[in-house]
């Protein structure tokens, strides 16, 4: 969550449009960018936008939640 609030960030402060950053987002998700994977919409009218998030503690056994 971290990583996706600080690229947006980054590159609007770096003077990206609203539309470019969009763009962006959606090249690097079919690139395989995990941190883009994590943004399902930009809602640039609200300055904001919606991660998906998943929980897979229950798939995990207890060395690898510990990681």
């Amino acid at each position: 969550v971290d990583a996706a609030i600080l690229a947006v960030r980054v590159s609007l402060a770096k003077g990206m449009s609203w539309d470019d950053l969009a763009r962006m987002v959606k090249e690097e998700k079919k690139a395989g960018n995990p941190v883009a994977g994590l943004i399902d919409k930009l809602h640039l009218e609200r300055n904001c936008m919606t991660l998906l998030l998943s929980n897979n503690l229950d798939e995990m056994d207890d060395d690898e939640k510990t990681l």
